[in-house]
C-alpha cells in the first residue's frame, strides 16, 4: 500500500482511535492522535482493484459521529453505536435513508436542466422523462381529484354503464389496470425458479369496500346512482356478506380429503382442460388478455366457489355490482404507495411513484448512469467474492454436520446452497439497450399531458407484460434471473438485499450499493461488517424454518425439509433462540447465523480479529440505526423486531463481540448461554 501523506495519516489515526478503541471504558481518556498502538495493524487493503484511503477515512469519521460515549458497549451496544444517529437523521430507519439517497440520484437523472449526456438518445430515458415531467406538473395549480381517474377511464370508452352492462365486463376492463381481488380474479405468481403461473381465485373476503364521501360524490357526479350513501354502503355490506357465505359453504361439510383438494390447495390443469371443464364461466373470454397456449399450466383455487359466485352475481343488481367494482378500484388506487394524488407531486414523490410502475426501466437508467460498466467491473467481482466466501464457509459447516443430519438431508442442503444465485441490481443479465427500449415501446402516454391517463396507461403497460409470463413459450428465460416488483410493493422492500425463495435467489438492489452501506473500496472491517453480514443474513434465510421448505429450484419440498426441521439438535437450537420471545423467529435465525457466517469469512485468526473486530461490529451496527420509536417502527417495518433488539441480540450471542469489547461474562452483551441455529 502506498504511504499516506502526513495530513491524511493524522486524519486516519484520529478517526481510527475514535472507533478502534471505542470499547474502552467511557471514563478513560482517549489516546492522542500520535499514539499508533492498536491501529497500525488494522487491515487497510481492499478486495477491489482500487483502494482509496480517503473514502475509508471519511466513512470512519461519519461512523464516529453516531457514537454515544455516555453509553457502554457491553450494556447496550445499539445505544453506544447509534446513540447520536438520530441527531443527524430524521428518517425512521436506515432503509429509508437508502431510499432517500437513491431518489436523490434519480433526481440527477430526471431534472430537466441536467439532461445527462449518456442518456439523451436513449428511448427509455426519453419516455420516462416525459412521464416524470407530466407527473411533477400535475398538481401545481390545485389538488388533484380521484374523479380524474374515472374521467380518464371514460375517455378510454370504459365504465359506460347502461342496461347491457354486466359485472364480468366491468371486472375484465378494470383488471387491465390492476390485480383486483374481488369476485373472480387471476394472479400471476412465480411458482419456482423457472416457472410463472396464472392462479385463479374466488373473492377475497378479507378486503372490503370503503365507500368514502369522496367516492360517493364521484358516483353521483357521473349519474351512476341516485341512492344515498348509506343505502349503497348497506348494499355493499350485504353483497360482501353473501360472498363470504358462499366461500364458507363451499368448504363446509366436506371430508378432510375433499377440503384439502378444493379449499386448501391448488388444482393444476392445462388452460385447454379448464376450458373443457363443465363451468358456467367463460374462462377464455374473462382472461382473454392472458396470452395462454392450450398446454400452459394454471392453478385453480376452489373451482366450486368460483362457479357459485358466478351464479349468484348473475342474479344480483348489475348496477350495485358496477358501483361496488368502481369503489374497489378507487380503493386500490388509494392504497398504492406514493400515489401523487395522495402525497402531492413533488419530484421525490414522482420518482418513488415511477420506481413502482417502471421497476425495470428505472433500474436500467440507474445502471447506465451510476452503476455503469466501469463501476460494475470494479464492484461486481468484490461482491461475488464475498458471496462465494460465505457459501464456502456454510458448505464447510455442512461438512462438519454438528447436528448429525442424515446424508440425504445434507445433500438437500448442499444442492440448495450450490443453486443459490445472486443478482446485483435486480436486472436481467446481459440485456442490451434495445431490449429495454422494446419493453417500453408500447407505453402510450397522453399527448395532452394528462397525468391520470398516463398513470392508467402505465398500469396497463405493466400488467400486460406481467401476463405474458404465464406462458413459457412467450418469453425468454432471462426473466427468471431477477425479481419483477409489483406496482403495489411495500415501501423500502427493495432498499436492501432480500431472499426470493421461489427462485432461490438473493437480490442486491441499487439502493444498497452505495454508502453508507457499501463501497467496493472499503477496507475489510467495513466491507465485511455490512456487505458480508447482509449477504450472510439473506443466505441463511434460505435455510430458516420457513424457507427451508423451498428446494434448490424454488419448489416446495415438504418431505425433505420436515426431516431437517424435526432433527433433535435443530429443535434444541431453535428452543434456545426462542427463550427471548420474538414473533419473527426466521429473522432471528438469519441475524444470528448470518453474522456467524460473515465472521467466519472475515476473521482469519484471533490476532486479525483483535485488531479489526471493533470496526467490523461498529460498521455492522450502522444498518440498525434509526430514529423510529416502537410504534413508528412497527408501522414502517411489520416484519422485524425493533432494530435495537435485533442488533443487541445478535451480537450478545456472538463470542467475538464480547472478546473485542472485553465484555464481562454475564453482562447484557455477553450472556453465559449463547444460542445459534446453524
Amino acid at each position: 500500500m502506498a504511504l499516506l501523506s502526513n495530513s491524511v495519516c493524522h486524519l486516519l489515526i484520529a478517526a481510527a482511535w475514535t472507533l478502534a478503541f471505542a470499547g474502552a471504558m467511557v471514563t478513560a481518556r482517549p489516546p492522542t492522535s500520535h499514539d499508533h498502538s492498536g491501529w497500525d495493524y488494522v487491515n487497510k487493503t481492499c478486495l477491489s482493484r482500487e483502494c482509496d484511503e480517503h473514502v475509508n477515512i471519511k466513512h470512519l469519521q461519519h461512523l464516529a459521529t453516531h457514537i454515544n460515549r455516555a453509553a457502554h458497549p457491553c450494556e447496550n451496544f445499539h445505544e453506544y453505536a447509534c446513540g447520536h444517529w438520530r441527531q443527524q437523521h430524521s428518517e425512521p430507519t436506515m432503509m429509508a435513508v437508502g431510499e432517500k439517497l437513491l431518489i436523490e440520484k434519480y433526481q440527477k437523472i430526471f431534472a430537466a436542466h441536467k439532461n445527462p449526456e449518456e442518456l439523451r438518445s436513449d428511448g427509455v430515458y426519453q419516455k420516462l422523462q416525459q412521464y416524470y415531467e407530466v407527473c411533477v406538473q400535475s398538481e401545481r395549480k390545485e389538488k388533484a381529484r380521484w374523479q380524474d381517474y374515472i374521467q380518464a377511464l371514460r375517455d378510454m370508452q370504459l365504465l359506460q354503464f347502461n342496461n347491457e352492462t354486466h359485472w364480468l365486463t366491468t371486472l375484465r376492463d378494470l383488471s387491465e389496470f390492476s390485480n383486483l381481488r374481488f369476485f373472480i380474479y387471476g394472479d400471476v405468481e412465480r411458482f419456482n425458479a423457472s416457472l410463472y403461473m396464472l392462479n385463479l381465485y374466488p373473492h377475497d373476503s378479507e378486503l372490503v369496500a370503503n365507500l368514502s364521501e369522496d367516492i360517493y360524490q364521484i358516483l353521483r357526479h357521473y349519474n351512476y346512482t341516485q341512492d344515498s350513501r348509506e343505502v349503497l354502503k348497506q348494499r355493499f355490506a350485504n353483497l360482501e356478506s353473501e360472498l363470504a357465505d358462499i366461500l364458507n359453504s363451499s368448504c363446509s361439510n366436506m371430508t378432510p380429503e375433499a377440503y384439502e383438494a378444493l379449499c386448501d390447495s391448488s388444482e393444476w390443469m392445462s388452460w385447454q382442460a379448464l376450458g373443457q371443464r363443465n363451468s358456467s364461466i367463460n374462462w377464455q373470454w374473462l382472461f382473454a388478455s392472458y396470452p395462454l397456449e392450450p398446454q400452459d399450466l394454471i392453478a385453480v383455487n376452489n373451482f366450486t366457489a368460483m362457479n357459485s359466485i358466478k351464479q349468484y352475481l348473475d342474479s344480483c343488481s348489475q348496477q350495485t355490482l358496477f358501483l361496488y367494482s368502481l369503489t374497489r378500484f378507487i380503493n386500490h388506487l388509494q392504497a398504492c404507495k406514493h400515489n401523487t394524488v395522495t402525497e402531492g407531486s413533488s419530484p421525490p414523490t414522482c420518482l418513488r411513484h415511477m420506481r413502482k410502475l417502471f421497476p425495470l426501466g428505472m433500474n436500467y437508467l440507474y445502471d447506465k448512469r451510476f452503476y455503469n460498466h466501469q463501476e460494475r467491473s470494479l464492484s461486481d467481482p468484490v461482491i461475488k467474492s464475498v458471496f462465494e466466501q460465505l457459501k464456502h464457509h456454510f458448505n464447510l459447516r455442512l461438512d462438519n454436520n454438528p447436528m448429525h443430519l442424515t446424508p440425504q438431508s445434507i445433500q438437500y442442503l448442499k444442492m440448495k446452497l450450490q443453486g443459490l444465485q445472486l443478482n446485483i441490481g435486480n436486472m436481467p443479465l446481459n440485456r442490451s439497450q434495445e431490449f429495454y427500449e422494446a419493453l417500453i415501446a408500447d407505453l402510450n402516454l397522453s399527448s395532452h399531458h394528462d397525468f391520470y391517463q398516463n398513470h392508467l396507461q402505465a398500469l396497463r403497460h405493466f400488467h400486460s407484460h406481467l401476463r405474458v409470463l404465464v406462458s413459457p413459450t412467450k418469453f425468454p428465460s432471462v426473466w427468471h434471473g431477477f425479481n419483477l416488483h409489483m406496482p403495489d410493493m411495500p415501501d423500502n422492500f427493495d432498499t436492501t438485499a432480500y431472499y426470493l425463495a421461489s427462485a432461490n435467489l438473493i437480490v442486491l438492489p441499487f439502493a444498497y450499493l452505495q454508502q453508507p452501506f457499501y463501497d467496493h473500496r472499503f477496507w475489510p472491517s467495513l466491507l465485511y461488517g455490512d456487505l458480508a453480514t447482509t449477504l450472510g443474513h439473506e443466505l441463511m434465510h434460505a435455510f430458516d424454518t420457513y424457507f427451508l421448505r423451498n428446494d434448490y429450484g424454488g419448489n416446495y419440498n415438504e418431505k425433505e425439509s420436515l426431516e431437517i426441521l424435526s432433527n433433535s439438535q435443530f429443535q434444541k437450537n431453535l428452543r434456545c433462540l426462542q427463550q427471548t420471545p420474538t414473533k419473527f423467529i426466521t429473522e432471528r435465525i438469519a441475524d444470528i447465523s448470518g453474522t456467524r457466517l460473515a465472521l467466519n469469512a472475515f476473521a482469519q485468526d484471533p490476532l486479525f480479529m483483535k485488531h479489526n473486530g471493533k470496526l467490523f461490529f461498529l460498521q455492522f451496527a450502522q444498518f440498525f440505526c434509526g430514529s423510529a420509536d416502537e410504534q413508528t417502527f412497527a408501522s414502517q417495518d411489520p416484519l422485524h423486531d425493533m432494530d435495537s433488539m435485533r442488533l443487541n441480540y445478535a451480537l450478545a450471542h456472538t463470542s467475538e463481540f464480547a472478546e473485542s469489547f472485553k465484555c464481562p461474562p454475564g453482562s447484557p452483551m455477553n450472556p453465559l448461554e449463547k444460542c445459534e441455529l446453524w
